[in-house]
């Protein structure tokens, strides 16, 4: 159907569907003699209202409504019949203009319905392919979240039914982040056990104590990694400290019941004989350091002579040596508890040396150990307890 056109009555004659008439309706009304004659019948309801006139004032009031009114009704119906033909002929568009949008909903239901199924395809045109392309770049379940949603569109196929290469490309973007994501996981988890034993940790972080920021960017993760160390390390040393205290206060209680005569000795230090503690300790962290040496980065040798180091200890400790007589003068070295820097060294008594221990322990807010040139470490001293705890050879 072409456009309607707007056409002039008194032009040629035309073949268009739609013609307008210029000629406007009129209603005959003669507004300037019919003005003044209503003012002229006015003038009699000019006057002034008085006790005696008020009640005729009020019937000419009314009267005065009344033929306002009439006169407003009379134009209504006059312009009435004036619209009515128009007004008829609006009724007739609308059922046309009706029947015009009823076909229009029937076509555009069926465009819907023929792009709703072709984007079905497109859908599984697209999946086929990202499918392809996980297995090729061997992408695992946990990393294939490629979203497709925004590639599903009319002109993702071709004429042939086959991919355009702009959404091949865009999805082929979308899988090498899948595989970019899954390299930097399998990265980060291989050198999470790594960086667990090189910050002094004895038992490695795992994926689940990362999980919460595992995906996070690397500045990011980076952070809270070394926040988690930081705390995990804070953690394991509290725990061996308050594992060392309770195997002292424990080995203490079974010595007093075994021999609660010693526990009575009046000394000006008290002695507690325990097992070799310290020893089994040292076995432990050798172990370790053995355990982590091929997984450590930087200098292996600097590793080595620590193992070196600790081994020296041990042979230290699993040497027998002679009982030694309480007022016989040693050379002993005081140490922090677990590392090897000096403290102190001292020529003195066994007794002597032990409050010179406690005394360090106190000050340094950490346990002591006493070595010996020939012994190696022979007690520990708690400078908060008051107490040391001494190995039975010395």
């Amino acid at each position: 159907m072409s456009n309607a056109a707007l056409q002039i009555e008194n032009q040629a004659p035309t073949t268009e569907l739609v013609l307008l008439s210029s000629t406007p309706a009129k209603i005959q009304f003669n507004l300037q003699e019919f003005r003044q004659n209503i003012r002229n019948e006015l003038k009699k309801y000019d006057l002034v209202v008085t006790v005696d006139t008020v009640k005729d004032a009020k019937a000419l009031a009314a009267d005065l409504n009344g033929q306002a009114k009439s006169l407003k009704d009379r134009f209504k119906e006059a312009a009435a019949l004036v619209t009515k033909p128009v007004d008829d002929l609006g009724l007739e568009v609308a059922d046309i203009v009706t029947e015009i949008l009823e076909s229009r909903e029937k076509l555009t239901a069926q465009i819907k319905k023929f792009e709703d199924e072709r984007k079905v395809v497109v859908r599984n045109a697209i999946e086929e392919k990202r499918l392809e392309l996980w297995d090729q770049l061997e992408v695992q379940e946990e990393f294939r979240n490629a979203p497709i949603d925004k590639l599903v569109k009319l002109t993702a196929l071709t004429a042939k039914d086959s991919l355009t290469s702009t959404t091949l490309r865009d999805l082929q973007s979308l899988i090498d982040n899948n595989r970019r994501l899954q390299d930097q996981t399998e990265k980060r988890l291989l050198m999470l056990e790594n960086q667990s034993y090189k910050e002094g940790l004895k038992a490695p972080l795992t994926r689940e104590h990362i999980e919460s920021f595992l995906f996070e960017p690397e500045a990011s993760y980076a952070g809270k990694l070394a926040h988690m160390m930081t705390s995990e390390l804070k953690r394991q040393a509290a725990t061996e400290e308050a594992t060392r205290r309770q195997v002292a206060e424990e080995q203490q209680r079974a010595q007093q019941e075994a021999a609660p005569e010693q526990a009575q000795q009046a000394e000006p230090v008290p002695q507690r004989f325990a097992p070799p503690t310290q020893q089994e300790q040292l076995e432990v962290r050798l172990k370790q350091a053995k355990e982590a040496l091929p997984y450590a980065e930087g200098n292996h040798s600097e590793e080595l002579r620590n193992i070196n180091h600790m081994e020296q200890q041990l042979r230290a400790m699993q040497q027998p040596a002679p009982v030694q007589h309480q007022a016989e003068q040693v050379d002993v070295i005081f140490t922090p508890n677990g590392s090897m820097e000096m403290l102190n060294r001292v020529h003195t008594s066994r007794e002597e040396a032990f409050q010179a221990a406690l005394s360090a322990s106190d000050n340094q807010g950490t346990l002591v150990d006493v070595w010996t040139q020939h012994q190696g470490r022979v007690a520990i001293a708690d400078g908060t307890t008051g107490r040391v705890y001494v190995w039975n050879q010395f």
